[in-house]
């Protein structure tokens, strides 16, 4: 059986401007790799004495939110990458976006982070390149696609 793999080219990553009561999304240009690590579950140890030997015994509570962290071509003049490095002053969050681009139509997952990296690198013999990590908070849900 063949995979329903999809090449990952065009993805993308969008960042609002924070108007209301419809904001406006922009992608983040020139972006190359892409990790969307939503969050891990915690568990806590609820084992006893009464528990059954060799398991131990977990119960499910908060979800620690995880990063999206991305790297990609550094524009130094380009107002969205201008815009990041705003960001990672601010005290608030900002709206992004995470856009896979798939055959059968787009999925769109949409939450708050904080930008907490924009980190330009300069290597004589590359390109200018960025790493960018986005602090995820609260829920990150599908808002378009099946």
């Amino acid at each position: 059986m063949a995979s329903e793999a999809e090449w990952a080219q065009g993805d993308e990553i969008r960042m609002g401007d924070g108007a209301e009561p419809t904001e406006a999304f922009t992608e983040i240009p020139e972006l190359r790799n892409i990790s969307f690590n939503r969050g891990t579950r915690v568990k806590v140890d609820t084992t006893h004495h009464q528990s059954v030997r060799p398991y131990r015994d977990n119960i499910a509570t908060f979800l620690d939110n995880g990063q999206i962290t991305a790297d990609g071509n550094f524009l130094p003049n380009n107002q969205v990458h201008m815009d990041l490095e705003g960001h990672l002053a601010d005290d608030l969050p900002t709206t992004f976006q995470y856009v896979v681009h798939a055959t059968d139509g787009d999925v769109i997952y949409q939450g708050k982070a904080w930008v907490s990296q924009v980190n330009p690198t300069s290597n004589f013999d590359d390109a200018r390149r960025m790493s960018l990590v986005l602090d995820v908070t609260g829920s990150w849900p599908r808002v378009a696609g099946s």
